[in-house]
């Protein structure tokens, strides 16, 4: 592909298709600067906006992503993909509301898609919004019942507003599919301790601690 790319530096779809390589080998710099060419050359590929701005997005450039994905928004309104990174965007910026109307747009868009559910409920936990998150950790959930980290993200909702048996069930389940899922240990510790069982709670604590984990919030995903 990189070949290709050099014999045709002036064909924006080689360079589209080199940069689309670039970003899925999480190699973001090479897929910025190669889509960047291939905008340059032909700047209406609503799909070379949003992967640049996915690009900039796990290089921290929160802005320039919103930027790229507002113009892929524009070319192509009806694409969900450009909402959720723009979303994403937003997110990290702790700018919620904007990343939830965008994950609203998303789920419109395509429904069936557990990352739009997750995300919003990500935004929505983080604005203490914990039944809100819950539901969409749930729908999440049903569409892809094998994520364990959005188990454990449903989990740490429950564990806030003290239902400390469903915190157990959701901790085992995702134990059950990701073993070393430290964060999983812990909350399900926290939740032994609050009924009282001791005994439970010192294995899954120590566990935790051997696993490394550090106690942190919940964290998001594209």
């Amino acid at each position: 592909m990189e070949a290709a790319a050099r014999s045709h530096p002036d064909d924006a779809k080689v360079q589209g298709q080199l940069g689309y390589a670039y970003e899925r080998a999480g190699q973001y710099q090479q897929a910025v600067d190669t889509l960047t060419r291939a905008i340059n050359l032909s700047p209406n590929d609503a799909k070379v906006y949003y992967t640049r701005g996915y690009a900039f997005g796990q290089l921290g450039r929160q802005r320039e992503a919103i930027d790229d994905c507002t113009k892929a928004i524009d070319l192509d309104p009806k694409n969900a993909a450009p909402y959720l990174v723009r979303g994403y965007g937003y997110q990290r910026l702790t700018q919620h509301e904007k990343a939830i109307k965008d994950f609203n747009s998303a789920i419109l868009l395509s429904p069936r898609d557990p990352y739009a559910y997750f995300n919003r409920g990500y935004a929505y936990a983080q604005m203490g919004l914990s039944l809100r998150a819950i539901n969409d950790f749930t729908e999440a959930i049903k569409l892809d019942p094998s994520d364990a980290n959005t188990l454990t993200n449903r989990a740490y909702n429950y564990a806030t507003l003290g239902q400390h048996q469903q915190v157990i069930d959701d901790c085992s389940k995702a134990i059950g599919i990701d073993p070393k899922l430290a964060q999983a240990y812990y909350l399900r510790a926290q939740a032994y301790d609050a009924l009282g069982k001791k005994e439970l709670a010192a294995p899954d604590r120590q566990k935790a601690q051997e696993l490394g984990y550090k106690p942190s919030p919940a964290t998001s995903k594209q």
